[in-house]
């Protein structure tokens, strides 16, 4: 098990312990981004921007995935949707 799997499982163990912070959807979509589980970095990602759609931080790590699954017309769109926040 690496560190990012033992991290991934902490971030599930306080999901289901019914912590509901989004920090904790980014912090472990950002885990999976690392290991290449782009799916699940996304699905993580759209959790915590709909929990606060105003973060920066989360925006931009969706962007960013984005950009590493090619999905470019999708990262511009992302990333584009930041600068209406600065």
């Amino acid at each position: 098990m690496t560190r990012y799997d033992a991290a991934i499982q902490d971030f599930c163990d306080a999901l289901a312990a019914g912590l509901t912070d989004p920090k904790i959807y980014n912090l472990r979509a950002l885990c999976y981004r690392c290991i290449k589980k782009y799916e699940l970095s996304e699905i993580d990602l759209t959790h915590a921007i709909a929990a606060d759609p105003r973060s920066i931080d989360f925006l931009v790590n969706r962007s960013q995935c984005y950009y590493e699954t090619r999905e470019f017309d999708a990262a511009v769109s992302a990333t584009a949707s930041v600068f209406v926040f600065l």
